[in-house]
């Protein structure tokens, strides 16, 4: 099992891969992360060895598959907050919940960035009760690479719980939606 932590805008976020997938990804305190000279990048542990890193780098071919994943999916956060970025290969997840919670995150995966539904729309989706999705959101291990940020009430002015924080889905919604007009106007 390998552990990496990305330092991003809005906090910490632990990464961690096992058997050739991301396995969960949350945020943690920064004081649960060490003394990473690297301003504002990443870290990596394996067996409670803790380095700092610099950027990933191409995967030398003697890394293990845990490794390389780590690095994809690490590379991946740097992508998707950085505001002009426009390549994000997300890496492969597995996701150790039931059947139907599956089916409702792997829907929820298909949300695109700067976009935000319902969890009625998603219910619809997934021909289900807005209450299951809300349950399958609270039950995602793998924030940012599956978004259940982008699920909103109908409102949009309670943000409901969030099991990362509220002020951090506000953070995320906001910064997607004004990452993907920067993001059209860049590329088109």
């Amino acid at each position: 099992m390998y552990s990496g932590i990305y330092k991003s805008p809005i906090g910490a976020l632990k990464v961690t891969v096992f058997s050739g997938a991301v396995v969960s990804c949350g945020f943690v305190s920064f004081d649960k992360i060490g003394n990473c000279e690297n301003s504002g990048f990443l870290a990596m542990e394996k067996d409670d060895a803790r380095s700092c890193l610099s950027p990933p780098n191409p995967i030398p071919l003697k890394e293990n598959r845990n490794e390389i994943v780590l690095r994809q999916a690490l590379q991946w956060l740097q992508e998707y907050f950085s505001p002009r970025s426009s390549s994000e290969v997300m890496p492969p997840l597995f996701l150790s919940l039931s059947s139907k919670t599956q089916e409702f995150l792997n829907a929820i995966k298909k949300t695109h960035f700067g976009a935000v539904c319902t969890y009625g729309q998603m219910a619809r989706i997934c021909n289900t009760h807005a209450r299951s999705i809300g349950q399958a959101c609270a039950r995602n291990p793998i924030v940012l690479f599956i978004p259940c940020h982008r699920i909103v009430s109908n409102s949009c002015k309670n943000m409901h719980s969030y099991s990362q924080g509220e002020h951090r889905k506000k953070w995320l919604i906001n910064f997607e939606h004004k990452t993907r007009k920067l993001k059209s106007k860049t590329f088109s």
